[in-house]
């Protein structure tokens, strides 16, 4: 009896393991390895994804930008994501009169800390002043500043921020050389940088006043120099038409070390402009960087059949900025796939095999606006691209970051104009494989 009870047990347990086993099969078979996701969070109907990072083996953090349903307001969000691009928390910071956003992310993986940085807008006078705040991954606040300089009537903004190499932060973006008086005439911008300790508090800052007159110059991407030495920033000098990139290189303290404008335009060029976008140090020594390239000439588009003035640029230089190649080709004869119209976002990685990809998104000359995902070659040449789109939504990708797979995971906006409602932005969550594909690669098949 003992003996057929004891089958009789180990044919229960059996079948329950089989019964768990097989119940976790169908779970993981349900559950999509590459997706696109466009979560909502409560009655938040505008929500844009600005960057994203992983923060364990199967979780990521978003931050961004959400309106407030009642009156109107941007304010910045923190949004803990699952495997599945799944919402598994979500935080907002509300500033009351005010309208904040994040323009850049941060992230110390040691400390399990982000530092977003953007601007304040005070509704009172419509002045933008530069913010940041320091959390946890759980979207936990830490610390927070409106900047100082703003607060004494200089107009300031972060665009970027970096983790530096003393455990603290690096933000940077624009600020006025003086103070902005409502019709007092035009006050040159120019590009700006504020160095923060581990807890967010303030050290230094420097305003780069050789660059932006007699209009205005930023910086849009930050990065640290391999080697310790320092920091690259990238940006835009000229005016809100036309100008240059621009790439300077500062040390651990902010003075400049040297500098390099990129025109990638051949002979006159009032109607063309280069904005910087991307820079990242590359595994030989030298750097990668994107531009958006910008042609104003009503007459002549650069890059049909897509709106007149819209190309993405990948520059390769050496380590001290010296141009190695690009991918514009300006040249009448030229009708290779070399010219990439899409418009770069802020990232840019370098994948194992030593190429580049780099996210964003492209406007065509009808319909409805794709994310995009370009990879070139360590050469300059276009190896693949591919476009993400939800049906009837204009789509943008902001950031994007490589997985432990190998693949792609990236966030942005999806957005589409909804009666009674009008216009509606949702989070847009992405994970690609290697080739940038919504599918399981086959066995056998060419990382490129």
């Amino acid at each position: 009896m003992k003996l057929f009870s004891s089958f009789i047990h180990s044919r229960l347990l059996y079948e329950i393991l089989c019964g768990i086993m097989f119940c976790s099969c169908i779970l993981n078979a349900q559950t999509p390895k590459y997706f696109t996701s466009t979560p909502i969070w409560g009655n938040n109907l505008n929500c844009n994804g600005i960057r994203i990072a992983q923060t364990s083996a199967k979780d990521y953090v978003v931050s961004g930008n959400t309106l407030d349903p009642i009156n109107a307001r941007f304010r910045v969000f923190i949004a803990n994501i699952n495997q599945v691009g799944e919402f598994t928390g979500f935080q907002e910071f509300i500033k009351q009169d005010t309208l904040s956003h994040t323009g850049s992310m941060a992230t110390n993986h040691n400390k399990k800390r982000l530092l977003n940085a953007g601007a304040v807008i005070d509704t009172n006078n419509t002045r933008y002043h530069s913010y940041y705040l320091l959390t946890d991954f759980n979207g936990n606040l830490l610390n927070e500043s409106i900047d100082s300089m703003a607060l004494a009537g200089y107009e300031n903004l972060f665009y970027a921020a970096s983790n530096a190499f003393d455990g603290g932060y690096i933000v940077a973006g624009q600020s006025s050389a003086a103070p902005v008086v409502s019709g007092g005439g035009y006050v040159p911008y120019h590009p700006y940088v504020v160095k923060l300790d581990s807890l967010g508090n303030r050290q230094w800052d420097r305003l780069y006043t050789a660059y932006g007159p007699p209009l205005f110059a930023w910086i849009r991407n930050i990065q640290p120099a391999p080697n310790g030495s320092g920091y690259f920033l990238l940006g835009t000098t000229g005016n809100a038409v036309v100008g240059d990139a621009l790439l300077i290189k500062i040390d651990t303290a902010g003075n400049e070390l040297w500098h390099k404008t990129y025109d990638l335009s051949i002979g006159l060029d009032e109607f063309i402009g280069e904005q910087g976008s991307t820079i990242l140090p590359t595994s030989d020594g030298g750097l990668i960087i994107t531009v958006y390239h910008r042609d104003y000439d009503p007459f002549t588009g650069c890059c049909p059949p897509f709106v007149v003035g819209r190309k993405g640029v990948f520059i390769k230089t050496d380590s001290l900025g010296n141009v190695i190649w690009d991918t514009i080709r300006m040249t009448i004869d030229d009708d290779s796939d070399e010219i990439i119209s899409f418009v770069p976002e802020p990232n840019l990685v370098e994948t194992p095999d030593g190429n580049y990809v780099a996210a964003g998104h492209r406007i065509p000359l009808a319909g409805q606006i794709d994310g995009e995902l370009v990879k070139v070659s360590k050469a300059g040449k276009v190896l693949w691209r591919r476009t993400y789109d939800l049906d009837g939504f204009d789509d943008y990708i902001y950031d994007m970051i490589t997985s432990p797979d190998g693949g792609f995971v990236m966030c942005g906006r999806s957005e589409t104009v909804l009666p009674p409602w009008g216009l509606i932005a949702r989070l847009l969550i992405i994970k690609t494989n290697c080739m940038g594909l919504l599918t399981e690669p086959e066995a056998a098949f060419a990382y490129e």
